[in-house]
């Protein structure tokens, strides 16, 4: 998986920290940033949109619309997304710049708040050789999920799977996403984990998707652990015959000065391979063996 090694080494692959803020201590602190108006999306009041002309770009959408694939002859007229799909060679550029440079005036990386901002280049530092003893840390080398919104713009390839009620996500690092299409809402307490509790819709030929109760230690991509109540917005369709296409607002007010939003394209591919992360794995903690393997005999 040469690709993943990179980004691992050009985005600093983690940091070694632990985060530790719980969304309940957040809000009793009463220090989160102001938030951002806009439209409501499942919940009311959240800002999870862009700004006032949320309607206008296709945000602001609580209505289902159409077939919705709640039993299999619904699927049959649902949008044909087979194959396998893998992140283009301009979305994998984009990432990779998001997730090493900060800027307040680049579109194409987040605003991140202070904190987090020393976090990237912190990763960054530690990308040049001027990071702590080892390199940092990310999920990836300790064999745990990505989680969301990272492990949709890893350097994987992915399959959807449409059954009644539900869309799976499964990554060919056997990360697997269950997105539930079946009319129901959001938990009113959802247990907290890597995929987060991710509801959908059909609107004609996009799935939109509304995540909440994602673990912090889920990465924002790779590089980058998250703050408590981080809230995840995409509507993906397919563009053209080899093309798939995930437009995502991130939002998160402890992370971010405003939502972040980007667009990241897959081409599609015939078939998934699927890897094991703990097959040769040479990670030991702080640093890597490198001695070879023994040689068959």
């Amino acid at each position: 998986m040469p690709r993943k090694r990179e980004i691992l080494r050009l985005s600093g692959a983690g940091l070694a920290v632990a985060l530790t803020l719980g969304a309940s201590a957040v809000l009793a602190q009463g220090n989160a940033p102001a938030p951002v108006l806009v439209a409501p999306f499942w919940h009311k009041g959240d800002p999870i949109a862009p700004g006032p002309d949320a309607a206008q770009q296709g945000w602001d959408a609580s209505k289902p619309e159409g077939e919705q694939g709640r039993d299999y002859d619904s699927i049959k007229k649902l949008p044909d997304w087979s194959g396998a799909w893998a992140l283009d060679e301009e979305s994998f550029a984009k990432t990779v710049k998001a997730s090493t440079q900060v800027s307040d005036t680049d579109p194409g990386t987040p605003r991140l708040q202070p904190k987090w901002a020393a976090y990237q280049r912190a990763n960054g530092a530690a990308n040049d050789g001027h990071g702590p003893a080892g390199g940092v840390q990310n999920n990836a080398r300790q064999c745990q999920p990505d989680g969301m919104p990272g492990m949709m713009t890893t350097p994987l390839a992915f399959e959807y799977l449409f059954t009644p009620g539900r869309v799976t996500i499964q990554s060919s690092s056997g990360e697997i996403r269950r997105i539930m299409t079946d009319g129901r809402g959001h938990s009113k307490d959802p247990d907290l984990k890597f995929p987060g509790e991710s509801i959908g819709h059909w609107e004609g030929d996009t799935l939109v998707v509304d995540t909440v109760a994602i673990l912090p230690k889920s990465e924002i991509y790779m590089g980058l652990p998250q703050a408590a109540g981080t809230h995840v917005l995409e509507r993906i369709r397919r563009i053209g015959p080899e093309k798939l296409e995930v437009r995502t607002i991130v939002n998160n007010p402890m992370m971010f000065a405003k939502p972040w939003i980007y667009t990241r394209t897959y081409s599609h591919l015939d078939q998934i391979a699927f890897d094991n992360c703990f097959e040769n794995l040479r990670d030991k903690g702080d640093q890597i063996d490198l001695t070879p393997p023994p040689m068959d005999k």
